[in-house]
């Protein structure tokens, strides 16, 4: 019966053990979306051979529909974290296309 009882709790230290060792080697970088960078049109939502003015026009809307002073200050402030991204974002993008045009 002793010798049961061991062998159980071998077993059951091993699958301890086990678990410890899958469990360490999934880090949550592992776990997380490739993210796919998108092209400045996407970000602002213009065609490829939209104008500059379409572009610019395209620029206002999404900048005052991001811009972190827009965020309640009442909210997390992650949320004003991914409006300040969001918005470094939707320049980079209007200031690349801008420079493809030639303006």
């Amino acid at each position: 019966m002793i010798k049961f009882l061991f062998i159980v709790l071998v077993i059951i230290l091993l699958l301890m053990l086990f678990r410890y060792i899958v469990s360490s080697l999934a880090t949550p970088l592992d776990v997380r979306p490739v993210k796919r960078h998108k092209s400045p049109h996407e970000i602002l939502g213009v065609r490829p051979d939209a104008s500059i003015d379409e572009i610019k026009e395209a620029f206002r809307e999404r900048v005052k529909m991001y811009h972190p002073d827009n965020v309640p200050a009442h909210l997390a402030p992650e949320l004003r974290q991914l409006a300040e991204e969001r918005t470094k974002e939707i320049n980079e993008a209007y200031h690349t296309l801008l420079a493809w045009k030639g303006k």
